[in-house]
């Protein structure tokens, strides 16, 4: 939906599982996104200690959002203010 305004959505994987899991777990789930495998560096980088952890980062890479725990309205409010919709 918010694509086509160059909003770009990645996952970071930091729970440690082996590789066969993570592949079945994309199959299964039809991952539409790039996910960053063994990316505990990254999740302690920015505090993202459990999952799931919302981050909205502007090209600037300032953190504009974070929110532990799927707040869908607060997510889409916050999209859409950042993109000016």
């Amino acid at each position: 939906k918010y694509g086509k305004y160059g909003l770009q959505v990645y996952a970071i994987e930091n729970t440690g599982r082996d590789s066969a899991y993570l592949k079945e777990y994309v199959e299964k789930t039809k991952s539409r996104y790039p996910i960053l495998f063994a990316g505990k560096g990254v999740a302690r980088k920015y505090s993202a200690m459990a999952a799931p952890t919302f981050f909205l980062i502007n090209q600037k890479r300032e953190i504009l959002y974070k929110s532990c725990g799927l707040r869908i309205n607060e997510l889409i409010y916050e999209i859409e203010k950042a993109l000016k919709l």
